[in-house]
């Protein structure tokens, strides 16, 4: 079994597979890069050897393909590549270069060679290898390998036996490593978890290499230079992790003496440190104070970020200087240039290329472009978000994530100019700082000023933000030789802003009859001024109007186009005109439901305030299907013009709500709507618990058309309509009320009837002074059975002749009630 053993151990190197590596390469700026495309790396050495460097793999078996090696690098750094077997990897260099190397996730190997002297002076790969021989035969060199030669150095602290004791033995060690001696000197030979990009020293002391006359020193040495090396790299990588902080005071003075023969002056005293408490930043919440341990890795002294109004934080404006995106734009666009810098090394995606042609597109204002390429290439570009945002606002005048950008604002810099270009509209009392958006928009190139500014100043005058505006439209003309148009209009909406319309619409008029590109921006601001003044539209600019929309059909414009038209028909008084084109827009995908209801209800609310009774009936009728969609004050006053021409049931159907307890106004409409009907019990009870003038109106006529007349004057009366009050009185024959009254009526009521009828009648209640009044005396004596029959005749002649003036005076005075419904 023990031969058997020894058999295996020594043929156990024979029977390992042999595995081929792929080196791939590529060329950078900088620097030449080498890939060894392992499965799983093994452990290895990489350092200074005559020539060049070579790659030194655990594994002796491996065999190199060079074959592609060349193909995407030239030998400006690196000039041959040789496999020297044993697993060894030659690389010839004889440039003013050095090396560098990691390892990625995969495993795989990555080898740098590159321009200019290391970075610091002990880098692990600059250390020159020892020399390493092929493998000793049976009986002559040394068989053992670096772990037993550092086990031998660290236990024993001499030198092992001379090489001819040990071939005595056929090469093979009396005793095998036990597992706790390779633990203990396992990094002689491998790189520890600690210093995972660094391979050890000790594999300064190869496989299969004899050990010469004072191997324990040189070892020791080795394993100094490595312990060094890599707590370097250690305290470098803790630096740039803002974990330590360096010392530099002693070197900085040295290098200070000896490049000054006056010795530098004492530094001043540094005063005490402030508590860290004292530094941090207030938050608009007041009670809450974030640090995170990264900020108390930061110096006290460091100023805080800047904050927006709700506490977060403000984004750099470096990610948008557009300005410094691209050259003069009089001098071309530089796509070909910035295109060229797309891949990189194994035909990938250079992020650093992306993101420069998608600024690039954003300064010569091709959005779609910018928004496309970083789409694509997303994970590659240096933040997509925002270049996104930008895209959208050059190409469609907001951003479609604007609501990200609202804190943003109040930011300073680049930051709140971009953040209000993103947003659809503006709103007061919206926290902006327009003293930094204003600065920084005179800070654009003119064609980007030219560009985002009139969109940008129309949002401030949306808002009323007069003097902002004005600062906008001061710098798009800066610079600006010839005449704008779009500065035209722009100023005529300043000049309207500022109530000069007469100026402005000559200003607005001259740009219409210029027809540049401007003229639907310059048609909409004339005709929004005109409707704002009540002013008839000239049925030329509706027709230019119509026109503009068909050619811009589908675009955001043209939609405003045929709103402006749709609003301008309305108030001209070519109501047919409005519905067709009301028709022919509904439905489309421009105009949604929220869209389209309000300039609906603009129509129907100059139909039912303008229109003829023949043009109200005509179109009315026609759309009284729509009616019942609208808003609630518009549904009223279509309803209120249909009661007004005596047509209920169309004003019942307006107004809706069937089964359900109507709303107080419309109560009134529907009690109105039951007297046209002849239901005055079916009124009184709409009107059931309202107050107010009109309800007690409507009420009061609800009682006469019912016969309730004593009732129906008491109501009149106790709202001022002592005219109202007097002709129910005369219908319900109550004599004495109405005699008490002054006028025809009062007098004709004194000759319905003697003292004692008109004792009897029922006073009312709500007029008692009336009620109890006596009657007027009698201006003609009245003829008597006394009196001589020439003086009794003279008497019924003179009372005839007053009656009949009575009722002349009551036949001129009163007339059928045209308001009374159901007369």
């Amino acid at each position: 079994m023990i031969r058997l053993l020894a058999v295996l151990l020594i043929l156990w190197p024979l029977l390992a597979r042999a595995e081929s590596v792929v080196v791939r390469s590529g060329d950078h700026a900088d620097f030449s890069r080498l890939v060894l495309d392992f499965d799983g790396a093994p452990d290895w050495a990489f350092g200074r050897v005559d020539g060049g460097y070579e790659f030194r793999p655990e594994r002796t078996d491996l065999h190199w393909d060079l074959r592609a090696a060349f193909d995407r690098i030239s030998r400006a750094r690196i000039r041959a590549l040789e496999d020297r077997g044993d697993g060894r990897l030659f690389i010839a260099v004889d440039c003013g270069c050095h090396a560098d190397a990691f390892v990625l996730r995969d495993g795989r190997v990555v080898l740098d060679i590159k321009d200019g002297p290391p970075p610091f002076s002990a880098s692990p790969y600059e250390i020159t290898l020892a020399i390493s021989e092929p493998a000793a035969s049976s009986g002559s060199g040394s068989a053992l390998g670096p772990r037993v030669v550092a086990r031998a150095v660290n236990e024993l602290g001499t030198a092992l036996p001379s090489d001819r004791d040990i071939g005595g033995r056929a090469g093979l060690p009396l005793l095998l490593p036990s597992r706790s001696a390779e633990g203990a000197t396992a990094s002689a030979s491998r790189p520890s978890a600690a210093t995972a990009r660094a391979p050890a020293a000790a594999r300064t002391v190869q496989r299969n290499q004899p050990i010469p006359a004072g191997a324990p020193e040189q070892i020791a040495r080795e394993r100094v230079t490595e312990a060094e090396a890599a707590l370097i790299e250690q305290i470098a990588r803790a630096a740039s992790q803002g974990l330590i902080e360096a010392d530099m005071s002693q070197i900085e003075g040295d290098i200070l003496a000896a490049t000054h023969r006056v010795p530098p002056p004492a530094p001043e005293p540094e005063a005490p440190e402030q508590p860290r408490a004292a530094t941090l930043a207030v938050t608009p919440r007041g009670h809450v104070a974030i640090e995170t341990g990264i900020d108390r890795a930061l110096p006290a002294n460091m100023p805080d970020r800047a904050t927006t109004d709700e506490g977060g934080a403000c984004t750099d404006p470096e990610m948008f200087d557009i300005s410094g995106w691209g050259g003069p734009i009089e001098n071309g666009a530089d796509i070909g240039a910035f295109r060229s810098r797309l891949i990189g090394e194994f035909d990938l995606a250079n992020g650093v290329g992306v993101t420069d042609l998608a600024r690039h597109y954003l300064y010569i204002t091709f959005g779609a472009e910018a928004k496309a390429l970083v789409g694509q290439y997303s994970a590659d570009v240096v933040r997509p978000d925002l270049l996104t945002a930008m895209a959208e606002i050059i190409d469609a005048g907001h951003a479609e994530t604007a609501e990200i950008f609202i804190d943003q604002m109040a930011c300073d810099g680049a930051t709140a100019l971009w953040a209000a270009l993103a947003q659809p509209r503006l709103f007061r009392g919206q926290s902006i700082n327009t003293e930094a958006i204003t600065l920084a928009f005179a800070g654009l190139p003119r064609h980007l000023r030219r560009h985002l500014g009139p969109g940008l100043a129309d949002a401030f005058l949306d808002i009323a933000d007069i003097a902002t505006a004005e600062r906008i439209r001061n710098a798009i003309a800066r610079g600006t030789e010839e005449r704008d148009p779009g500065l035209d209009v722009l100023s005529a909406r300043l000049d309207l802003a500022a109530g000069e319309t007469g100026r402005a619409a000559a200003q607005l008029d001259k740009v219409i009859a210029l027809e540049s590109d401007d003229l639907p921006v310059a048609l909409l601001s004339r005709v929004e001024a005109a409707l704002a003044n009540g002013e008839a539209i000239a049925r030329e600019q509706i027709s230019l109007l119509q026109s503009l929309a068909f050619e811009r059909k589908g675009t955001e414009q043209g939609a405003e186009l045929i709103v402006m038209e749709l609003r301008a028909r309305a108030m001209s008084g070519d109501l047919e005109g409005a519905f067709d084109r009301l028709a022919v827009v509904q439905g489309t995908a421009m105009f949604t439901t929220e869209r389209i209801a309000p300039l609906v209800a603009d129509v129907f609310s100059a139909l039912s305030r303008d229109a003829s009774d023949t043009t109200f009936l005509k179109l009315a009728v026609a759309h009284l299907d729509e009616t019942v969609t609208l808003a609630a004050p518009v549904r009223r006053d279509i309803a209120r013009r249909f009661l007004e021409l005596g047509l209920a049931a169309p004003a019942r159907r307006v107004l809706g709500g069937e089964g359900a307890m109507p709303d107080k106004p419309d109560r009134l409409l529907f009690a109105h709507a039951a007297m046209i009907e002849g239901r005055p019990e079916v009124a009184v009870g709409y009107l059931a618990g309202l107050e107010g003038a009109d309800a007690v109106n409507l009420r009061a006529q609800a009682m006469e058309q019912a016969g309730d007349f004593a009732q129906s004057a008491r109501l009149f009366a106790t709202i001022g309509l002592d005219d109202n009050s007097t002709r129910a009185a005369w219908r319900g024959g109550i004599w004495k009320d109405v005699a008490s009254r002054s006028g025809a009526l009062a007098a004709a009521a004194g000759l319905m009837g003697g003292s004692l009828a008109l004792a009897a009648e029922p006073p009312i209640a709500t007029v008692p002074d009336l009620a109890n009044a006596a009657l007027p005396p009698a201006s003609v004596p009245e003829a008597s059975e006394t009196q001589p029959p020439l003086a009794r005749a003279s008497a019924l002649v003179d009372e005839s002749r007053a009656t009949r003036a009575v009722l002349d005076d009551l036949l001129q005075t009163v007339t059928p009630p045209p308001d009374l419904p159901g007369a």
